[in-house]
C-alpha cells in the first residue's frame, strides 16, 4: 500500500473511500489487508468505493464493517469538510449515545465514531493512518462488547445469587445455565486480557506515527480507564460463578451420598427381612 500511494500524483490526488472487512485469514490474491493480532486475531481487506456513494449513505453501517473516508488536505477547506464529515459520522452511528472520537498527530487528523472514520492526511502517511484506524477499531469494538456482556451478565448475577449458598436439589437444574455464564464469564475475562495487550501495541512492525496515532486515540475513547473498570467486574463474574458451581457440586455430590446410603439401607433392610424369613422357615419345620 505505502509504494501505491507513493506513485499517485501529488497533482492529481482525490479523495477516496475504502471499506473495510474483516477475517480469520488473509485475503487470497493481490488484495492487500492489514492483519490485526490482538485482541483477536483477524484480517481486514480494504475495498475502494466511490466517495460520493459512500457521503451519501445516510443509514447506519454494518456492525462487522468499517467504512473509511479520506481527504488530503489540499482537497478542501479543512473547517467545511470536517463538518461534513462529522454530519456523515452521526447518520452512521449506530447509537445516539455513543459519542465521535477526535484525534492526531502533527498533520494527521482522526474522525471516528462506530463503524465510520474519516482521515485527514497527506498520502505519505495515509498507510500509517490506515493501520492505527484499523487497528483502534478492533479494540475499540471489543471494549463495546466487553460492556454490553457485563451489563447483561449482572441480571444473570443478580438472579444466581441464592446458588452462592445452601442450594436445594431441585436447583441443580440451574447447573447447564451457570456452565453457560461461567464459560461467558472466562471468555470476557481473555478478551479483557487481550485488549489490554492490543493497547500496548508490543508488535515489533508498528511504524512510530501509527503507534502515535493509535495510542491518541485510545486516549481519546477513554479505552485504559474503560477497560480498567470492567477489571473488577468481571473478576467477581467469574469468583461468583465459581462459587456457584462449587454449591452445586457439593449439593450433587450430597444427593448422591444420600441416595447411596438410602439404597444401602434398602439392601440391609432386605437382607435381614430374607434372614429373618429363613429363620422363621426353620422353626416352623
Amino acid at each position: 500500500m505505502q509504494n501505491a500511494v507513493a506513485e499517485i500524483d501529488q497533482k492529481t490526488i482525490k479523495a477516496q473511500a475504502w471499506r473495510a472487512t474483516f477475517d480469520k485469514r488473509p485475503p487470497v490474491g493481490d488484495r492487500e489487508a492489514i492483519v490485526v493480532r490482538e485482541p483477536r486475531a483477524v484480517a481486514a481487506t480494504l475495498s475502494s468505493v466511490d466517495v460520493g456513494r459512500m457521503l451519501a449513505s445516510a443509514e447506519p453501517n454494518a456492525t462487522d464493517q468499517l467504512e473509511i473516508v479520506w481527504l488530503p488536505p489540499e482537497v478542501t477547506e479543512p473547517a467545511n469538510a470536517e463538518r461534513e464529515m462529522e454530519a456523515w459520522l452521526a447518520l452512521g452511528a449506530q447509537s445516539s449515545r455513543s459519542a465521535p472520537v477526535r484525534a492526531g498527530i502533527r498533520t494527521i487528523r482522526v474522525f471516528w465514531r462506530d463503524t465510520r472514520a474519516y482521515i485527514c492526511a497527506g498520502p505519505e502517511l495515509l498507510p500509517d493512518a490506515l493501520d492505527a484506524v484499523v487497528r483502534f477499531t478492533i479494540a475499540a469494538w471489543e471494549t463495546g462488547r466487553l460492556e454490553r456482556s457485563m451489563q447483561s451478565t449482572w441480571k444473570s448475577i443478580h438472579d444466581d445469587a441464592p446458588l452462592t449458598h445452601a442450594t436445594s436439589p431441585a436447583q441443580q437444574q440451574h447447573q447447564a445455565h451457570v456452565n453457560e455464564v461461567t464459560e461467558l464469564a472466562v471468555h470476557m475475562k481473555a478478551s479483557l486480557l487481550r485488549t489490554q495487550t492490543a493497547l500496548e501495541q508490543l508488535e515489533p512492525g508498528y511504524s512510530e506515527p501509527s503507534k502515535r496515532l493509535f495510542s491518541e486515540l485510545v486516549l481519546a475513547a477513554s479505552l485504559y480507564d474503560r477497560l480498567e473498570m470492567l477489571e473488577e467486574p468481571v473478576q467477581f463474574a467469574i469468583d461468583h460463578y465459581e462459587l456457584a458451581n462449587t454449591r452445586l457440586t457439593e449439593a450433587a455430590y450430597a444427593a448422591k451420598e444420600r441416595r447411596s446410603a438410602l439404597i444401602g439401607l434398602t439392601m440391609e433392610g432386605a437382607i435381614i427381612a430374607l434372614l429373618a424369613a429363613e429363620v422363621l422357615l426353620l422353626r416352623m419345620r
